[in-house]
């Protein structure tokens, strides 16, 4: 490994499995994909700890990470490395993660969930660069914040701060994956306009959308494109997002009074979304905690693989407390 101290990281996402060694910069040294059955709790763990064996078997004699940083989907119980559980993978009693992979690799191991393991990331790497305190707002398939203040992560009592993406919107015909009415994740997440645009489209029977679902083509960037183009439920599905996402940046920006926001997440990468999204943010903040937010940006760590950079960082604060 080119005599660079290096950790793995293991990015365990809904789809995949991405294992790597990264070193303390955040350099990327090897990395291979594996796939993810979640169709089970079994079949969830079997292909984390599956992939985490075939990983270990294939390098060489002189691999020595000095800690292993895992980012899980769900909740987490950081200083004891256990999955607690999960709304999207079938997780619904604790799995003693950390002990499990110690067993394998035979050195520390640390776990965080997806959205805590980019904060750590865009901390160490990114944005904390330049800001001690900043939101990183993650938007893709669901949606949740890492807030960083004074140059720590807000974790909260049981490592679940930052789960935004179940606040309130007031409107309960709004069905969300939490069993909950209203969440606005369900309205502003890549996941959500999905879901909402086929729940919606027998009310709008001329839509574009149910073409591009029926084509495989249906997709938060798809909606945002038909939107522009006059399509009359892709447009109420954008504007909603749009406000709502705002109304809830706004309050954030009001309630912890940032010098900057992230956003990381695939629908930012589409040109729309974020301009919109912050200039309504801006526009109902108050006027101190507007003036004080420098700069809002999608972050510039590479998006595909935060995840294992991510996992990375874990490992690495996991050291550092």
């Amino acid at each position: 490994m080119e005599n660079k101290k290096y950790v793995t990281g293991i990015d365990q996402g809904g789809t995949k499995i991405l294992i790597g060694n990264v070193t303390v910069d955040g350099e990327v040294l090897i990395e291979k994909r594996y796939p993810m059955d979640r169709s089970t709790r079994e079949t969830s763990l079997a292909s984390l700890y599956n992939a985490a064996e075939d990983f270990l078997s294939n390098q060489s004699a002189d691999y020595a990470p000095i800690a292993v940083g895992v980012g899980l989907v769900g909740h987490i119980d950081f200083k004891k490395g256990i999955w607690v559980n999960s709304m999207n993978i079938p997780i619904r009693s604790p799995e003693p993660v950390a002990d499990k992979l110690k067993k394998i690799f035979g050195v520390p191991v640390f776990c965080d969930n997806d959205v805590h393991s980019a904060a750590i990331a865009e901390l160490k790497l990114g944005a904390g660069k330049k800001y001690d305190d900043f939101i990183y707002l993650s938007v893709g398939t669901g949606m949740a914040a890492g807030v960083i203040s004074d140059g720590k992560l807000i974790r909260g009592a049981a490592n679940y701060a930052g789960e935004i993406g179940h606040f309130y919107s007031g409107d309960d015909s709004v069905p969300c994956v939490c069993g909950r009415k209203g969440c606005i994740e369900a309205m502003c997440s890549g996941g959500g306009l999905i879901g909402e645009a086929r729940r919606l489209m027998p009310e709008y029977p001329s839509t574009v959308l149910s073409r591009y679902d029926a084509e495989g083509r249906l997709h938060s960037h798809s909606i945002f494109d038909a939107a522009s183009e006059g399509d009359e439920l892709a447009k109420f599905l954008t504007d909603r997002a749009v406000r709502v996402l705002g109304n809830m940046l706004a309050d954030t920006i009001n309630l912890l009074n940032p010098p900057a926001v992230v956003f990381g997440g695939g629908v930012f990468t589409h040109p729309f979304y974020l301009p919109a999204v912050r200039d309504y943010a801006l526009a109902h903040a108050t006027p101190v905690s507007r003036s004080a937010v420098k700069e809002m940006f999608v972050s510039e760590l590479d998006a595909a693989k935060l995840g294992l950079i991510g996992a990375a960082m874990v490992a690495l604060d996991g050291l550092e407390r």
